[in-house]
C-alpha cells in the first residue's frame, strides 16, 4: 500500500469541505479533495512520518483521510494518482483521461441541479450544453461520469472528539460515526482519541487489524 500524506494545508482550503448527508455531498467533497491535492502538490511529505492534514491510502484500499478540528473523515478515493516531477494529477479510468478543473466544475454542475432539485437526466445535460459550451455527446459524457461516480460505494466514516456533547456511553466523546444518512448513520464508542497510525492499520489489508476494545 502507498500512502501520501499531504502537510500545512492551508486551513482556508481545508475549511472548504462541505458536512456530508447525501451521496451527492460526499461526492462533491471527492472532486474538491482532487482540486485542493492538485493545486497544493508541493506539500506532499516525502520523509517518513505520520502527520497529515490530508493522506491517500492506495492500494488494495483507495481512501482518503482529511483532518477536521474535531478528529477526522475518511472516504473512498476514485482517482488514480500520477506523479510526474513533483507535480501531482489525477487520472479517471472510467473515461482513461486525466481529472482536471474543468471536467471537476462541468461535474460539480450536474450535482448543484441535483441539490436544487432537477434529477431529469435531458434537463442536466441541456444545462451543461448551454452553460458551459459542450456538446450535447459531451454533455452526456459528464451526466454518466457523475452518475458513475454517485453509485460508487462511498464508504465514508469520521472519528470525532465531540467533548462539548459528551454524555456517556450514549453519546461518547470519542467515537466513530459510519456512513451519512440519519436513516443508516451509527456509533461505536472509543476509549481515547486515535492517532494517524490507526488509519494505516486499518487500511492497510496486509497488516494486523486495528481493535476496539470493549
Amino acid at each position: 500500500m502507498n500512502i501520501y500524506r499531504f502537510i500545512n494545508i492551508p486551513q482556508h482550503a481545508l475549511d472548504g469541505f462541505k458536512p456530508v448527508r447525501s451521496t451527492a455531498q460526499n461526492l462533491y467533497n471527492t472532486l474538491y479533495l482532487a482540486e485542493v491535492l492538485s493545486m497544493y502538490s508541493s506539500n506532499l511529505e516525502n520523509a517518513e512520518g505520520t502527520n497529515f492534514d490530508i493522506a491517500l491510502y492506495l492500494g488494495k484500499t483507495k481512501r482518503s483521510v482529511v483532518k477536521s478540528p474535531s478528529g477526522y473523515f475518511s472516504m473512498h478515493f476514485p482517482f488514480s494518482i500520477v506523479q510526474n516531477d513533483g507535480f501531482i494529477s489525477y487520472n479517471l479510468d472510467y473515461l482513461e483521461r486525466p481529472l482536471n478543473s474543468a471536467l471537476i466544475y462541468q461535474v460539480k454542475t450536474c450535482l448543484d441541479l441535483i441539490s436544487s432539485g432537477h434529477y431529469v437526466p435531458d434537463d442536466i445535460i441541456f444545462s451543461l450544453h448551454e452553460s458551459h459550451g459542450l456538446s450535447f455527446e459531451q454533455a452526456m459524457d459528464v451526466y454518466e461520469l457523475m452518475f458513475y461516480l454517485l453509485s460508487l460505494d462511498h464508504g465514508y466514516f469520521r472519528f470525532d472528539d465531540d467533548q462539548e456533547r459528551a454524555n456517556g456511553r450514549i453519546h461518547p466523546r470519542y467515537h466513530f460515526d459510519f456512513f451519512f444518512k440519519s436513516q443508516t448513520t451509527f456509533k461505536i464508542g472509543c476509549e481515547q482519541r486515535i492517532t494517524p497510525e490507526f488509519f494505516t492499520l486499518m487500511f492497510d489489508k496486509d497488516s494486523e487489524s486495528p481493535y476496539l476494545e470493549s
